[in-house]
């Protein structure tokens, strides 16, 4: 009888086992075997849930026994108790009643179909399709904060402007003048969180600038004490500062994303430490990136008391989309966005962290030089400007005011345009009475750059400085081309614009070689 069973069942692909009432092996076919490593007379004898103990499974087993009616599974995950290395597998199963004549269940038929594979491939599917749609989310959230970011910056640059101008019409002494400067700072500081947000919304590449790098830790401390519980002691160090070619607002966001991941750490209270310094490696090799790292780096350390990371997450952490918190709490984009920030920056990020024993996270950023060898500056003195005519164009009746008022203090006269068919109505009725043309760039009908060439039509020779809520870094090189002589992000500071104008004021009067 079982050996009729057993050449039956060596024909049968899928794994197939004959068990009798008390789920003891009567027979396996190859398959079954194979699949544990063993041989199918291994088996026989030999009690299911002796070797495969599962309470769940088992108590299937006995109502099929106990009903006579089959039972069939679909995916179903199965651990191994006496061996947990072998993880979970998941398995397509079916177990049908063997009858007698009489109909008295004499076994069962067990079979068997590892699925792991198609499993995985359709939890690593799905995994891409939640990624997909995390990104489509956050794209349209890029795309409503570049709209909300533009709009308020035109609204900064009407507090920011008119504070600047009642700071210049009142005596330093003047008890409100320090309520100016409040408000001028406070603008500032949301002009730094819009530019964050139209950098989101760009994807821009960085825009690096010589910075001093305990400044940057300064900046970064002091917006993250706004934002940090009572229980945490942030404690800020200085050691050696340095030099940095770098954007600013992408490496105070990449060091915030980390500062805010180890006060995450800490639900309960804890230390926060962040410091700056000088690191100097020779022939080392990065033991993230494996690349060499010789010269001198400054180095941005954050280190927290908090719960540590465990060790089969930390080759994982910087990967797009992995989180370990809970949802809502988290995209998972904040250590790789820090990650492609530091690489675009040329730079390293080392993270050390043990469980329960807190984080340590390592910013390495090519230095240029230390502070205390940068040369001293000299200052040129910069001769006085005559009064220019300046036709000042933008669609927000409050910022055309503001420029106008603003350039009107510093003495000139200006002809204010509320849209570019306004404008260029105006400059082709006398194009060489304007010196210089102040133009918005996002306007209705026609923008900025469109004015501006149909002016170079009328008077190739035209003078303008360019003004924008957008940042308009990446294109900015192709701008100038355009011969735009200048650019003013928005909100601009009085300052700014005046620098702006004396720019182009200078460019002006320069006289081409005949050499």
């Amino acid at each position: 009888m079982q050996s009729i069973i057993r050449n039956q069942l060596q024909h049968e692909r899928h794994m197939v086992a004959v068990l009798d009432p008390e789920f003891n092996f009567i027979a396996v076919n190859e398959a079954y075997a194979q699949a544990d490593e063993k041989t199918p007379d291994f088996f026989v004898g030999k009690n299911h849930f002796a070797l495969y103990p599962n309470e769940d499974n088992q108590k299937i087993f006995q109502k099929v026994l106990k009903n006579a009616q089959p039972h069939y599974e679909s995916a179903k995950a199965f651990d191994y108790e006496s061996a947990p290395e072998r993880g979970t597998s998941y398995w397509d199963w079916s177990l049908l009643p063997i009858e007698d004549d009489g109909e008295l269940v004499t076994g069962l038929l067990l079979t068997l179909e590892n699925v792991s594979d198609r499993v995985q491939a359709e939890q690593h599917q799905k995994a891409l399709q939640g990624q997909l749609q995390q990104a489509q989310k956050l794209e349209a959230i890029g795309q409503l904060a570049g709209g909300i970011a533009h709009d308020f910056n035109n609204l900064l640059a009407v507090i920011l402007g008119n504070a600047d101008l009642a700071r210049l019409e009142l005596r330093h002494d003047h008890p409100v003048h320090e309520d100016l400067k409040e408000i001028s700072l406070a603008a500032e500081q949301a002009r730094d969180l819009t530019t964050r947000m139209l950098a989101f919304a760009r994807r821009q590449t960085p825009q690096k600038r010589e910075t001093r790098a305990c400044r940057l830790v300064e900046d970064t401390a002091s917006m993250l004490r706004r934002s940090l519980a009572k229980n945490i002691q942030l404690t800020l160090q200085h050691h050696k500062d340095s030099i940095l070619s770098a954007d600013r607002n992408q490496i105070i966001q990449a060091t915030l994303n980390i500062c805010h991941n180890a006060a995450d750490a800490m639900p309960e209270g804890g230390k926060l430490f962040v410091s700056c310094d000088v690191a100097h490696f020779s022939n080392q090799a990065c033991p993230c990136c494996n690349q060499p790292m010789p010269g001198d780096f400054c180095q941005i350390l954050i280190r927290d008391t908090g719960h540590g990371i465990p060790h089969e997450h930390l080759d994982r952490i910087i990967e797009p989309f992995f989180t370990t918190k809970d949802i809502g709490a988290g995209t998972g984009l904040g250590l790789s966005a820090t990650h492609g920030i530091v690489l675009n920056h040329g730079g390293h990020l080392h993270i050390e962290s043990e469980p329960g024993e807190g984080t340590t996270v390592t910013i390495l950023l090519p230095m240029m030089e230390a502070i205390a060898s940068k040369p001293e500056i000299t200052i040129t003195p910069v001769p006085a400007m005559e009064t220019l005519k300046v036709l000042v164009v933008d669609d927000e009746p409050q910022v055309l005011r503001m420029s106008c008022k603003m350039l009107e203090m510093d003495g000139h006269e200006t002809t204010p345009a509320e849209n570019g068919e306004q404008a260029l109505a105006l400059f082709a009725a006398a194009p060489k009475s304007f010196d210089l043309v102040l133009l918005d760039m996002m306007m209705p009908d026609m923008d900025g750059l469109q004015v501006f060439a149909e002016m170079k039509k009328i008077h190739p020779e035209v003078k303008a400085i360019l003004a924008s809520g957008f940042c308009l870094d990446e294109q900015l090189e192709g701008i100038l081309e355009q011969g735009i002589l200048s650019f003013v992000q928005k909100p601009f500071s009085y300052d700014r614009l005046m620098a702006a104008v004396a720019e182009v004021y200078f460019i002006r009067k320069r006289k081409p070689s005949n050499s």
